[in-house]
């Protein structure tokens, strides 16, 4: 099942970085960034730099590194910026050196117990 995470501002790193995290760890979803929950398009004011700049604090900060796909698409006249990011074929993906896990759109960082049982099942 895709999941998505609306986020309405793109100063928000370390935040999308959990998620992007915590979707690695599931089966992937997609980060996006410039609309609400509600489903309004302020949309964000973003340069092709910014995106490069932004994928590569993703990769620089993950572990196994995750390569998401950052693409700027238009709504209307508005911008949006779409992060998809896949499953991770090892798990778990640590972002800063935290695992993160999915719980109903909810990020929660893996406790010790449940991370030693989550290595034990990767490596079976």
């Amino acid at each position: 099942m895709r999941k998505l995470l609306w986020i309405l501002e793109s100063g928000l790193k370390d935040e999308i970085g959990e998620t992007v995290s915590a979707f690695s760890n599931s089966d992937g979803g997609t980060v996006i960034i410039g609309v609400s929950n509600s489903g309004a398009v302020p949309g964000v004011d973003i340069g092709k730099n910014t995106l490069e700049e932004f994928a590569n604090y993703i990769k620089r900060n993950t572990d196994p590194q995750v390569f998401p796909s950052v693409k700027i698409q238009e709504v209307g006249e508005k911008n949006i910026v779409m992060i998809e990011v896949k499953e991770g074929a090892e798990k778990p993906v640590f972002f800063k050196n935290h695992a993160y896990k999915n719980l109903s759109f909810k990020k929660k960082a893996l406790a010790k117990k449940q991370y030693s049982l989550y290595t034990r099942r990767q490596i079976r």
